[in-house]
């Protein structure tokens, strides 16, 4: 049986949903009763992200990567950065002036970049007792290029910590759509299974630009479910966390290819309905055809008289 798309487009804004983050604008949900049913008609039903204006308002050091742990000796210290978007310089003074807050105005904590490998190195000059970068309670871990399988790096007196990895300020690579109510078959390798996500956008633009995405491939993924008339939209980062837009508004385009069985149509005549068939052409012959019966099967025919023998035949009496 054949199948026919019944297309929808569906133009979704985060000016218009429930939000469920707040000014993260970052998780909303969206209603649109009978959106997909399950009719007799439907075969499958694929959805797609067919555009996307995304803007870049989210910061480089965010809530998920802005604290600090150290120790000075036996004490320990946590701080907090501003948030928001940096370089290696702006990043070092951050890093430096809340350590000065958090030691009483003083520190003899330095740190300077390396230009020629790109690590950030933390030099304890010696006014103080042995200072440690602890990764228990450190978000910044990653970015720092402190290695995940080091628990604490530790430099005395006089010591450096130089960490085995560059200094990391990409921040967001990709943003993420995805949804889980539009349930697909799509995998990724964090999940090691079905993932939810409609659509990966590059970030190619500077803050405070914006992303247009165009799904030039035209990629449609079958969904696992019939029945939606609700459903909720999530953009996440590389680490599958809701991003905060900081009150910045997306759009986003989404279609639903619904296949529907196309109908067959009915070629039966009123005669077929009736279950009237009309005699083929040797039934025709048989009706139409009319024997002639065989030389045996006749009658007698009566004997005819001539004209004299009726004369012969009669008696007279004198």
């Amino acid at each position: 049986m054949t199948t026919f798309p019944d297309t929808r487009i569906i133009n979704l804004s985060s000016l218009y949903g429930e939000k469920q983050n707040g000014s993260l604008h970052s998780i909303i949900d969206f209603e649109f009763p009978s959106l997909v049913d399950h009719q007799k008609d439907v075969a499958y039903v694929e959805v797609g992200c067919v555009s996307a204006e995304i803007p870049v308002s989210f910061y480089t050091i965010n809530e998920y990567n802005d604290t600090i742990r150290f120790l000075i000796g036996a004490t320990t210290y946590n701080i907090t950065l501003l948030r928001g978007n940096y370089n290696a310089n702006t990043l070092i003074t951050e890093i430096v002036s809340k350590m000065k807050t958090a030691l009483g105005g003083s520190s003899d904590i330095t740190l300077a970049l390396n230009r020629i490998n790109g690590k950030l190195e933390w030099t304890n000059t010696g006014g103080l007792d042995d200072f440690s970068l602890v990764k228990s309670g450190t978000t910044l871990w990653y970015v720092l290029g402190l290695d995940d399988d080091t628990a604490t790096y530790t430099a005395n007196a006089g010591g450096k910590i130089t960490p085995p990895y560059p200094l990391n300020l990409l921040g967001t690579n990709n943003v993420s759509i995805r949804t889980d109510n539009l349930a697909t078959y799509n995998y990724n390798s964090k999940q090691n299974g079905f993932s939810n996500t409609l659509a990966n956008i590059s970030v190619d633009a500077s803050p405070f630009g914006i992303l247009l995405y165009k799904n030039t491939s035209i990629t449609y993924n079958i969904l696992r479910v019939l029945d939606v008339n609700r459903f909720r939209i999530e953009l996440l980062d590389d680490n599958s966390n809701p991003i905060d837009f900081n009150n910045g508004n997306w759009s986003i385009t989404l279609a639903l290819n619904i296949h529907r069985h196309r109908p067959t149509i009915n070629t039966r005549t009123f005669s077929d309905m009736l279950d009237l068939k009309e005699p083929d052409k040797e039934d025709k012959k048989e009706v139409t055809k009319i024997e002639e019966p065989k030389k045996e099967d006749l009658p007698p025919r009566p004997k005819t008289l001539k004209d004299l023998d009726i004369l012969t035949n009669l008696r007279f009496n004198n």
